[in-house]
């Protein structure tokens, strides 16, 4: 980690340390989830369920399908099932797939069980595809496109329903 990664980190900690929750929330809004991940993966593991806790939703999933095996773990086994549910829900499918993947049986059947039913059923769905198949690596989310759009209209939808 380099220098300025490492003061960063060190202010966040001071922020999360001093309970100033906003604040800390405002700078992990401005961050790519990647760098995010990174510095978070700095914090002793313990940590990060509070910290998935301060973090709105979309803010936490993005920076969770960025971490690494162990801090996935740690923050699930940190969080209710009720806080892994909403984090599920805003994840892609096909990340949550790959994560279940790697993860041991009891914990993939914590993590079903907590999982809405809509989202249950979509990922049982990807399970089901053998391994290195086209529907095990594919995703369902995607943004539909009319061959009639022009590309001004194509870039609208997109910016429109994209966050989605």
């Amino acid at each position: 980690m380099n220098e300025i990664n490492v003061t960063t980190a060190e202010a966040l900690l001071e922020l999360l340390n001093q309970h100033q929750y906003t604040a800390f929330r405002s700078q992990m809004d401005e961050m790519l989830p990647i760098d995010a991940a990174e510095l978070l993966a700095e914090l002793p593991t313990d940590r990060l369920p509070v910290v998935f806790r301060v973090l709105k939703k979309d803010t936490a999933a993005a920076i969770f399908a960025e971490f690494e095996f162990e801090q996935q773990t740690a923050v699930i086994n940190g969080l209710t099932d009720r806080e892994v549910s909403s984090i599920l829900e805003e994840l892609y499918t096909d990340d949550v797939v790959d994560m279940l993947e790697e993860m041991p049986a009891n914990m993939v059947n914590r993590i079903l069980q907590s999982a809405t039913p809509e989202v249950r059923s979509e990922i049982n769905r990807f399970l089901a595809y053998p391994e290195d198949s086209a529907g095990s690596v594919m995703t369902s989310e995607f943004i539909e496109l009319r061959r009639h759009m022009t590309c001004d209209e194509a870039v609208a939808r997109i910016r429109k329903i994209g966050l989605d």
